[in-house]
């Protein structure tokens, strides 16, 4: 310790020890200049007094609260009012002249010293502890009204402290930033005070702060675990109670006391608890709630990936066991659900050929979503239902197939109609022995078709003319019909096709007889060319928007020379058509 802190130290327990002792109304004395003199022996002008160790500034010098000040004017500095003090001034003026005229320098120089303060320095820091003592009770008093908050606490903690632990004061500092409003302007202005009472004023001053202290504590307490019970149940709940319980730890321990912390942690233990649980139930309650539907399951694969894990910590492990196995339960229940769904849906399925390939493809390959959630059993079960199901159906579509078949009327459409009813596909999705019953049904409607349709055939070929038409209806209708049957149908098409060819060279040759004799004459034209026969030897030939041109011709019975710029092209007479590779001309004079 310096020896002006211990000098200061010292004067402010000698003026608390002596200020009681004297009574307040005494009248300031006024020694004679000898005593001042002597008074002021050892004077050191840089030493100083301040009034604790709470941070406020020098006041004056150590002599004034010295005890023999004390003695010298019949009570100590502190009982002064500035009024006295600055009375005192002129008294040392008077005897620091004194002492310039009687030679002694350094008296004199103490004594002009001490006058300058007693003047200035001593009365503004009697008006200041003046002040303090008025407002240090008033601020006391207004804290008191202030409600409980762990701010108010830390306060309330830290100027109990104040002279007995280290850094009490700056932690009441501290603690004033946090609160708010008219208590923390009482706070300011309470630790304002206490930095111009002495030490021992400032002790007795704050004994109301440590009073209230147990009640605060309570209230404190009673506060914090009332606003952990408001917590909401939620994760946003949750993190609040985080932050509690830091701020508990760090904060409000220290001034709370072990007990009350107690209370407190268990107050948040206890609403996590609460919190976890109701977050558990609302999971539960949507887990039970998804859809009997693969869409169900997906959402609950979502929820074990996502929620779950962001959850674990509020809900506990034995909450996320209990969720776990509410998924399992109701993916467990989708599984019966889908495959229930299924066993009904294939007993419902009617006697068609959709049905047999639905059935088909539920026997052969299962969705994989049915595998994961109804297992090998569930995927079984619905495997054999259907393939009994197909069995059971497939005689009953080949029936119905062959009494369709058998159906079918006599017309130009029945033989692609009949090739639909048993095509390759329809005969795989039935048994062999449907599939057998089903082609044989089709060749004899095939057979019976083509004998319910000849005659009438017969009596259309017999009907055309025996012209030009007549053979252009059989090449540009009926043949090409004919030609477009099916391929089951070959043995019908040949029939008519030769029945159809046969009259054609009737027709034809009714023409040729028609049209036989020479070609000088006559014209012939087509799309893409024009023949004029001129005489028994010479042609003109006119490309379709092109320049005529001239040549020879000659005839071999049916077949036509013609040569023009030494290039010769064979066609043949068929009634009144030259017919030459892809040239088909018909004769129009």
């Amino acid at each position: 310790m310096s020896i002006r802190k211990g000098v200061r130290r010292h004067a402010v327990l000698v003026v608390a020890l002596l200020a009681p002792a004297l009574p307040a109304q005494a009248q300031l004395a006024r020694p004679g200049c000898p005593a001042l003199a002597a008074w002021a022996e050892g004077f050191d002008r840089a030493a100083r007094w301040r009034p604790n160790d709470l941070g406020g500034r020098d006041r004056f010098h150590p002599l004034f609260a010295a005890p023999r000040t004390a003695a010298l004017f019949g009570k100590p500095v502190l009982s002064w009012t500035p009024e006295e003090a600055q009375a005192l001034a002129p008294l040392l003026a008077e005897c620091a002249e004194a002492a310039r005229r009687g030679n002694r320098r350094e008296t004199q120089a103490a004594l002009n010293a001490l006058r300058l303060q007693a003047a200035r320095e001593v009365p503004t820091y009697l008006s200041a502890l003046a002040e303090a003592r008025a407002a240090a009770p008033r601020a006391l008093a207004e804290l008191g009204e202030a409600p409980a908050s762990p701010p108010l606490l830390r306060l309330h903690a830290a100027l109990a402290g104040i002279g007995t632990e280290e850094g009490a004061f700056a932690r009441a500092g501290q603690a004033a930033g946090l609160l708010a409003g008219p208590a923390q302007a009482a706070a300011r202005t309470l630790l304002g005070a206490l930095r111009d009472l002495p030490e021992e004023e400032g002790r007795q001053a704050l004994r109301p702060a440590a009073a209230r202290l147990p009640a605060l504590r309570e209230a404190v307490r009673d506060g914090l675990v009332a606003e952990i019970a408001r917590a909401e149940p939620s994760a946003a709940g949750l993190r609040a109670l985080d932050r509690q319980a830091q701020q508990t730890a760090q904060d409000h321990a220290p001034v709370l006391g072990a007990e009350a912390t107690r209370a407190v942690e268990a107050a948040i233990a206890a609403r996590r608890a609460e919190i976890g649980a109701a977050l558990r139930d609302g999971m539960l309650r949507e887990v039970r709630a998804a859809p009997l539907s693969p869409e169900g399951a997906q959402a609950l694969d979502r929820f074990r990936r996502q929620a779950l894990p962001s959850q674990a910590a509020a809900i506990g492990a034995e909450g996320v066991q209990a969720v776990e196995a509410a998924i399992a339960a109701r993916r467990a229940e989708i599984g019966a659900a889908l495959r229930d769904g299924l066993l009904g849906t294939i007993a419902r399925l009617p006697p068609d050929l959709s049905s047999l390939q639905m059935l088909r493809g539920m026997a052969s390959q299962v969705p994989p979503h049915l595998l994961d959630l109804a297992g090998v059993e569930g995927v079984r079960a619905v495997q054999q239902a259907a393939e009994a199901r197909r069995a059971a159906l497939a005689g009953m579509v080949a029936e119905r197939l062959a009494q369709e078949i058998a159906a079918v009327p006599p017309n130009a459409e029945a033989f692609g109609r009949l090739d639909r009813l048993a095509a390759e596909g329809v005969l795989r999705l039935l048994e062999p022995e449907g599939a057998g019953r089903v082609q044989e049904a089709a060749a004899a409607r095939r057979r019976s078709v083509a004998e319910a349709l000849l005659p009438a055939f017969r009596r259309e070929l017999a009907a055309l003319p025996q012209t030009e038409e007549g053979m252009a209806a059989i090449d540009d209708l009926l043949l090409p019909g004919i030609a477009a049957w099916p391929a089951s149908a070959a043995a019908e098409k040949a029939q008519f096709a030769e029945l159809a060819g046969a009259h054609r060279a009737v027709i034809l040759a009714a023409i040729e007889r028609a049209e036989a004799g020479p070609l000088r004459g006559r014209i012939y034209e087509g799309e893409l060319l024009r023949i004029e026969f001129v005489d028994r030897s010479r042609v003109v030939v006119t490309p379709t928007g092109g320049v005529p041109a001239a040549g020879t011709y000659t005839e071999e019975g049916n077949r036509v020379f013609v040569t023009v710029n030494a290039l010769s092209t064979v066609f043949s007479r068929e009634g009144r058509r030259l017919v030459g590779g892809p040239l088909a001309l018909r004769r129009v004079r």
